[in-house]
């Protein structure tokens, strides 16, 4: 069963997520499955396909990847970089939505890909979109 990661006061605390509904299947297009598949079979990286309770993505040492780790040394160099400075990682979850809504998504789907517990809560949030 998948788990979460969450820090809190600089703690690690590792469990379920949160709700029924963050319990999904999350579809990926192809180029991004073989991505994957080449990441973790990288024998450099210390993530191991081998063992199913290991990370996918690691802290440069191994371990889980911290987000305040991965934001200094990866997402603010790279959206500096792409002149994007300011963007946050939680940002591209809105984008998606607000991408699968113009695409014309049914309201529900939407609501299952996101992990919302509830339609009504997807359209209080996106609805002006």
């Amino acid at each position: 069963m998948a788990e979460i990661v969450v820090e809190v006061g600089g703690v690690l605390h590792i469990g379920p997520p949160k709700t029924r509904a963050s319990r999904r299947t999350v579809g990926l297009p192809r180029f991004v499955a073989e991505e994957l598949a080449d990441h973790l079979a990288d024998p450099a990286d210390p993530a191991d396909p081998a063992d199913p309770e290991a990370f996918v993505f690691t802290a440069p040492q191994g371990g889980p990847l911290r987000v305040t780790g991965f934001r200094a040394r990866v997402w603010r160099p790279a959206t500096r970089a792409a002149g994007l400075d300011g963007l946050r990682i939680h940002d591209l979850r809105h984008t998606a939505v607000a991408l699968w809504i113009a695409a014309g998504a049914n309201p529900k789907e939407v609501a299952a890909r996101a992990g919302h517990a509830s339609v009504s809560f997807t359209l209080d949030r996106y609805g002006h979109l």
